[in-house]
């Protein structure tokens, strides 16, 4: 992987010296897994090198779309059971209520919580017996999500958030479509 300017970190001597010692400490446990380039980047003092060592670390997500991604689940959850309470599911494909996921080269912090929250927290069986696992879309969506939450948002609810026939197939209309 080339570097480039912004992915350049500073470090500290004394944060280089944490570092370097923490690997000293990898590298007698895990020999093969390559801890001793990064104690010779940190020594050298190769500044270009540095962002290599956190390049598998994810910027993360905020408060905020953490609770964007759980209320995009919560509304794919809403049409799964309110398509399972429906009395006439004529016309309707269950394939429609399949959650694609988010995009894996642009939104890859989305996908990766998605990924943290229903396969390894267990939440939201629902979506993952309908939808399988993986959960990249290979498209951008959140401003898809974003358009079906608001419209979600403003159909009146019956019991426990499930949504009328008719309001079901109102967001299957504007509901992303997996590839």
């Amino acid at each position: 992987m080339e570097g480039n300017e912004k992915d350049v970190l500073t470090l500290s001597k004394k944060e280089r010296l944490n570092f370097i010692n923490q690997f000293k400490i990898l590298d007698k446990l895990y020999p093969d897994e390559g801890y001793r380039e990064n104690i010779k980047a940190l020594e050298e003092g190769y500044e270009l090198h540095y962002s290599w060592i956190f390049e598998n670390l994810y910027n993360g997500l905020s408060i905020e779309q953490c609770r964007f991604v759980l209320d995009v689940l919560g509304v794919y959850r809403a049409m799964i059971f309110s398509f399972e309470n429906l009395e006439n599911k004529e016309g309707i494909d269950i394939e429609l209520l399949r959650f694609p996921g988010f995009d894996g080269n642009n939104e890859t912090e989305y996908m990766s919580y998605v990924r943290y929250f229903i396969d390894d927290l267990g939440r939201f069986e629902e979506i993952r017996e309908i939808s399988g696992s993986g959960f990249n879309s290979h498209k951008k969506l959140i401003d898809s999500y974003s358009n079906l939450l608001t419209k979600y948002n403003s159909l009146p609810k019956i019991t426990g958030g499930l949504i009328k026939r008719d309001d079901l197939l109102v967001l299957l209309k504007i509901a992303p479509k997996g590839l």
